[in-house]
């Protein structure tokens, strides 16, 4: 039977997540000042494409081969699973402390709706307890919003089980038609862009997944690329003018934009992949799940927190301004931007902290434990007798 260990890790790969998580972060985040109005930050969600062709690139690598060598998709599941729910709920649980305690303390001037209400409802609640927020339930994003990319995630890692145990001879053909479906269906339904999250997010997870699994598929069968750190420097380039611009149908283009991009990468050649061996871009890669997951909630605290600063000390450091979502907590002082760059900075600093913690108290104590379990049934099945 095929071991499930190790899993091949490609460091400037990980380097680069943690910086897209980052980017995803500034993204998300609503302050006043020049860093958040950049226009690559407010096309920093297409990055989160750049996680999915990376997760496909991943996974074909480390299972394609050992699933359809007879390694049990139960396993290969419960090992993806504890690799991504703990963090999913631990968050989501915090959500749901949080709201309770609205219902005990009214947060006057801090809480723009009712303790429960949608997006934080109670239904919504067990749809992304059970992953299935995704399906077109509803018209909005709920509880933690970044976690619509998780539970597609989920789905897309046992429909490519299925695949790899199954389609083991075809799994290029597969991931090919996968890709040209997904990119026709998204092209043709909504307003066709690539930003879908509670409608067509799993189309659009299958569309850089797919991408990610034909990316392996060539690194394996050609190897590394050749061309260094020029190919680097216009890659990266690439990648930077076209989050900037892009819109519209254009986006569509995101997953083979990053499909290229982890294709040069992964072959480490050049000067921009020693550079994202530093071991602060290591530690990025390392917390980039975390970072992902807790952001969400650690920026809305911290508003929180800039808002009763304010309204304590007389100095501006947070308000609430209508936009067109509605009324909406901002860091940051009118007519002041660099305050709030300073905070944007902060903020970016205590996600990074945050995910820190949750990395090594919630994520890897399970990622550990579920190798353990997996390791040990294998050892189990190897050692029983074998019948006649």
């Amino acid at each position: 039977m095929a071991s499930p260990l190790p899993v091949p890790r490609f460091l400037v790969l990980d380097s680069l997540r943690g910086i897209c998580a980052v980017m995803v972060v500034l993204f998300h985040l609503k302050a006043t000042g020049a860093i958040t109005q950049l226009a690559l930050v407010r096309n920093s969600w297409l990055f989160v494409d750049f996680f999915f062709v990376l997760s496909g690139f991943v996974i074909a690598t480390g299972y394609q081969d050992r699933l359809g060598q007879g390694f049990p998709l139960r396993r290969f599941m419960f090992l993806r699973l504890a690799r991504v729910y703990p963090l999913h709920l631990f968050v989501l649980l915090l959500f749901v402390a949080f709201e309770t305690l609205k219902l005990f303390h009214a947060f006057p001037g801090l809480s723009m709706r009712p303790a429960f209400a949608s997006p934080r409802s109670v239904p919504e609640f067990w749809e992304n307890l059970f992953l299935v927020q995704i399906f077109g339930l509803r018209d909005n994003d709920s509880w933690n919003a970044p976690a619509w990319s998780i539970a597609a995630e989920v789905w897309t890692y046992l429909l490519a089980g299925l695949v790899f145990v199954y389609l083991r001879k075809l799994v290029l053909p597969v991931a090919t038609v996968t890709v040209i479906v997904a990119l026709a269906t998204l092209a043709v339904t909504g307003s066709g862009h690539l930003d879908r999250t509670f409608t067509m997010a799993l189309v659009r997870c299958l569309f850089g997944f797919s991408c990610g699994v034909i990316a392996c598929s060539l690194y394996r069968r050609f190897g590394p690329l050749p061309g260094g750190t020029a190919l680097e420097i216009a890659t990266a380039a690439v990648v930077i003018l076209f989050v900037t611009f892009a819109s519209g149908y254009a986006t569509l283009a995101a997953p083979f934009v990053f499909f290229g991009a982890v294709l040069v990468f992964a072959s480490e050649r050049g000067r921009v992949s020693a550079g994202l061996r530093w071991q602060p871009f290591v530690l990025l890669g390392t917390l980039s799940y975390s970072i992902y997951m807790v952001h969400t909630f650690v920026q809305a605290r911290c508003v929180d927190a800039l808002l009763l600063a304010s309204r304590y000390t007389g100095v501006e450091l947070g308000h609430v301004t209508v936009l067109d979502s509605g009324p909406t907590k901002l860091a940051g002082a009118k007519g002041a931007a660099w305050i709030g760059d300073v905070l944007t900075i902060a903020i970016v600093a205590i996600c990074i902290a945050a995910a820190w913690f949750t990395f090594h108290w919630v994520e890897e104590p399970f990622r550990k434990w579920s190798k353990r379990r997996v390791k040990a049934a294998v050892a189990r099945a190897e050692q029983a007798p074998v019948s006649f």
